[in-house]
């Protein structure tokens, strides 16, 4: 039984979003992993001001289906976008390798 249910809830908390959310997103992530480096704060603000911009070329009854992501959404996505490449475009790559583990340092004798 309840199996069942908690197979229900994790099917109720996944959430398929729109193209133009999605296209957005990776506008979103490819903006705060470059090296300008902006805050999370401006990443958002810059994805919200887009999907305002987007929505106001869309019909009245899509905007009201659009669904806005929660800033702790575009906070994940942001962070689960993070790999060394990444990193090292945003930080130095010494910093990189120290967080990835990309270079552990010399092998230990045998």
């Amino acid at each position: 039984m309840f199996d069942r249910i908690d197979e229900e809830c994790r099917r109720a908390r996944t959430v398929v979003w729109p193209p133009i959310v999605l296209a957005l997103r990776e506008e979103m992530v490819a903006l705060y992993w470059s090296p300008a480096r902006p805050t999370i704060r401006d990443s958002c603000d810059f994805f919200y001001a887009r999907l305002r911009k987007n929505e106001q070329r869309l019909p009245r009854s899509e905007v009201e289906m659009l669904m806005r992501p929660s800033k702790r959404t575009l906070t994940r996505w942001l962070r689960t976008a993070e790999n060394f490449e990444a990193f090292t475009a945003r930080y130095v790559r010494r910093m990189a390798r120290r967080r990835f583990g990309a270079n552990p340092g010399p092998a230990a004798p045998p």
